[in-house]
Formats: structure tokens, sequence, C-alpha cells
């Protein structure tokens, strides 16, 4: 049994020359250690964006807060949603390199559905049917 985990964090830490668009998720596999199957590759992991600035946003990555932000290859999933592959465990954010000037505060609606998207990505690497050799 593996259990996935999301834990959304306001942001500390922003990937250099960028600002962070909502949340830093933090996703996480129990127990411990757990390696993930050739298939999670792939696994998309969508987040929606916490502003309507016309700034499109990356994903970054990073397996933890000691490793440096890794920019995930973006696309637009919905009118502000974004996409990327899930690579596995790590701390996941919407970045961009322009402050927004919308002047609005972060909506809690676009956090909770954020969330709840990382964890359906989650649930989908969990339940995914593995197929046996032999």
């Amino acid at each position: 049994k593996i259990e996935v985990r999301v834990e959304p964090q306001a942001p500390t830490d922003p990937p250099r020359g960028a600002t962070v668009d909502g949340n830093v998720y933090v996703v996480s596999l129990a127990p411990q250690g757990v390696s993930l199957t050739a298939q999670s590759a792939i696994s998309t992991l969508l987040l929606r964006s916490a502003s309507a600035s016309g700034n499109s946003p990356v994903m970054p990555y990073r397996a933890d807060a000691s490793q440096p932000w890794t920019a995930l290859e973006t696309t637009r999933g919905g009118a502000h949603g974004y996409s990327s592959s899930f690579p596995g465990p790590g701390q996941f954010a919407l970045a961009v390199t322009a402050v927004s000037e919308d002047g609005g505060g972060v909506p809690v609606l676009s956090l909770l559905l954020g969330a709840g998207v990382v964890l359906l990505v989650g649930l989908v690497v969990v339940l995914r049917p593995r197929t046996t050799e032999g």
C-alpha cells in the first residue's frame, strides 16, 4: 500500500528570478523510499494558476528543499491550468518570471482546486494497474 500526501505551503524560497503563483505543493509517498514504476513517467500533474495574469507560468520542481529548482516542461491544460510530467515526490509550484499586476489576492478556491488535482494525480499513480512479467 502506498499513501500519497499533498501539503500546500506558502512559498518561502522561490526559483531564482521568478515569483510563485500560489502555493508550493509538497508531494510525498509513504512509506518513504518507495520507488515508482516506469509507468509513473506517463503520469501528469495539473496545477491551476492562482492569478489570471497574461504571463505563462512554468512548473518548477525539486526533490526536496535542499535541491535547486528545475523547470519542468509545462503546457497549458485549460483556461488557467498548466500540466507537466510527474517526476516523483518533491516540491511543485507554478512560477512566473514577472510579477502579476492584477493586484488581487490569492483565491482560496483556486488553491483548493490545485491541491485536489495534485491529490488526484497521486491517486492515479498509486492505483495504476501494474503488469507483471512472467
